[in-house]
């Protein structure tokens, strides 16, 4: 008899957990905010392609592919070069994080773009320019630059007055 009133003390429990997460998530399908918030959680991992160019980054005649991915954690630009055993292939090079959570964008030669190449320092070598917003919405533009000695991404950082 005692295991018939615990089976059925199981069932009156699993009965009100059932009702209780149907309760929650009826909540939460209902209170938009939280069903952003729940979708942002689970595809955090996600990456949303937002711009690509070609471009000679290193002056030597190879066309890079730049792309510039947004994540729920920030901006990431990626660099591939041109792969030396597959026509039309692409290797990676190297990535670089941009912690802003917002896309931007800006007007170069009257075209509103994401991702721009632009020799901003006029030394030969161009840069990458990548717009983006923080949190509070103030607008960065990040440049970047891959080092040809050692195929990495570097955020260049605006020279002083006293340079």
């Amino acid at each position: 008899m005692a295991l018939i009133q615990l089976k059925k003390g199981l069932w009156y429990a699993i009965w009100f957990l059932l009702g209780v997460c149907t309760i929650m998530v009826s909540g939460l399908a209902l209170h938009s905010e939280s069903r952003i918030r729940l979708q942002a959680w689970l595809d955090s991992d996600k990456k949303e392609l937002l711009a690509t160019l070609s471009a000679d980054l290193l002056g030597n005649g190879s066309q890079f592919k730049i792309l510039k991915y947004g994540t729920s954690r920030g901006i990431i630009v990626e660099v591939l070069a041109p792969s030396e055993n597959e026509a039309g292939a692409f290797q990676f090079i190297d990535r670089i994080f941009i912690p802003d959570p917002h896309d931007g964008f800006f007007s170069i030669n009257t075209h509103a773009t994401r991702l721009a190449i632009v020799d901003v320092d006029e030394d030969g070598q161009p840069e990458i320019l990548a717009p983006s917003f923080d949190d509070k919405l103030v607008a960065h533009l990040n440049t970047l630059r891959l080092d040809p000695d050692t195929r990495r991404l570097e955020l260049v950082r605006p020279k002083s007055s006293s340079e």
